[in-house]
């Protein structure tokens, strides 16, 4: 029987835990098997990100038997017969062996509990239907009724049946970022059936959409998948404007320059006009701080003929106020050589300029107290930012003639 080898993937504390909660398990009478990414992560050598367990034993039950023996704590059970365990600072997700219905195309399933064999029937692809027993008897030793070590083999991502992206849509982004993560292949019909369900996007609801979008924005080659998510017609579900050039060459610009997270949100934004931002983000339900970035992003967009080819002071009054995300990707995104270079120069001298007189100094040099102390900063600052105010003195002297010119 082949057999995993998780000292392959996993550090000597985490190996020690999973032998510790296959014996605890085994000591309760249930049988553990590690589940999902662990398997498929170990067995191409990767980084294991997630530890997810199951176990025909009710995940409630043997959580809080597992927590009991080896200590740490167990979270509330969710409608999806999962918990989560904290043990040693790490964390475990532990789910029932279930069996998953959709009642309708795009909705969220109703979940049974069953067995292993039946629970990896319902996963998403073959690489992530594979388990291996934690059990002390046959620690390792693997179950992959699906062939998912010859997908592996062979850098194929495959879906387990044709309604797979019926059942959940939400599949089709997560089928492009394993692709582009691991450097796979989707063969034929899975690509196939992708395409045909691809209307069913519209379907789910704004929080799932954007937690994909979420997913891809924080991997290290966020701005290719959303590259790939964009050519296979998925973006354009989402919004149209999302499925334009323009969003192929903002995207590309990112990819360019590795942004990631809110910067990448922010590239992908930028060619979309206020209104199509303020419609994605009430059908994304996006966050305050992204929708910030995605907003000040648009505006900072509309302001581009400004910006081309002006000193640092000039991009300060127009989008200085912009969040540190919408900065990095204006320096990255735009089509214009000229504006890319001013918003770097900007971020360049914001980072460095120093403020050399607060408002006590303005006064004591004579500026009226009130509404002109703001003005006089901000005269300053644009002459510290645009580098012809170097010292206090120099900025002394400017003041004193700004006070002559007021």
């Amino acid at each position: 029987m082949p057999s995993v080898r998780f000292e392959h993937s996993l550090d000597a504390q985490q190996l020690a835990l999973l032998q510790a909660l296959g014996q605890a398990a085994d000591a309760h009478g249930a049988k553990l098997w590690a589940v999902g990414g662990i398997v498929r992560d170990t067995l191409l050598g990767r980084p294991v990100l997630d530890i997810d367990l199951t176990s025909q034993t009710p995940a409630n039950e043997l959580g809080h038997a597992l927590v009991s023996t080896l200590g740490g704590s167990v979270s509330p059970i969710t409608p999806f017969m999962t918990v989560k365990l904290t043990i040693d600072s790490h964390r475990f997700d532990l789910a029932t062996t279930r069996t998953e219905t959709y009642p309708q195309p795009a909705t969220l399933p109703v979940v049974t509990p069953s067995t292993l064999s039946e629970d990896l029937s319902r996963r998403d692809f073959t690489i992530n239907a594979m388990a291996a027993s934690l059990a002390p008897a046959d620690f390792g030793d693997m179950t992959d009724p699906f062939g998912g070590q010859a997908d592996l083999d062979a850098h194929l991502l495959r879906v387990l049946h044709q309604r797979s992206f019926q059942d959940d849509p939400t599949r089709a982004f997560r089928a492009v970022r394993y692709a582009v993560r691991l450097g796979f292949r989707m063969d034929g019909r899975t690509a196939s059936w992708m395409r045909h369900d691809a209307p069913l996007i519209e379907r789910l609801s704004g929080t799932r959409i954007r937690h994909e979008i979420e997913r891809m924005l924080d991997e290290l080659r966020g701005a290719a998948a959303l590259l790939e998510t964009h050519r296979r017609g998925l973006l354009a579900q989402i919004h149209p404007e999302l499925g334009t050039s323009a969003v192929t060459r903002a995207l590309r610009s990112a990819a360019r320059a590795n942004l990631t997270g809110l910067e990448l949100l922010a590239a992908l934004m930028y060619p979309l006009s206020t209104s199509d931002v303020l419609a994605l983000t009430r059908r994304l339900s996006l966050s305050n701080q992204q929708a910030t970035v995605a907003e000040a992003t648009a505006r900072a967009h509309g302001a581009e003929s400004q910006l081309s080819g002006t000193p640092p002071s000039v991009v300060d009054r127009t989008i200085g106020n912009a969040p540190a995300a919408t900065l990095n990707a204006m320096a990255s995104v735009p089509a214009d050589a000229a504006v890319r270079a001013s918003v770097r120069r900007y971020i360049r001298r914001a980072a460095h300029v120093q403020r050399h007189l607060d408002g006590k100094a303005l006064a004591h040099l004579g500026v009226p107290p009130g509404p002109r102390i703001g003005e006089a900063l901000a005269a300053l600052r644009s002459a510290e930012l645009d580098n012809t105010v170097r010292t206090r003195r120099g900025a002394t002297h400017f003041i004193k003639q700004w006070l002559q010119e007021i």
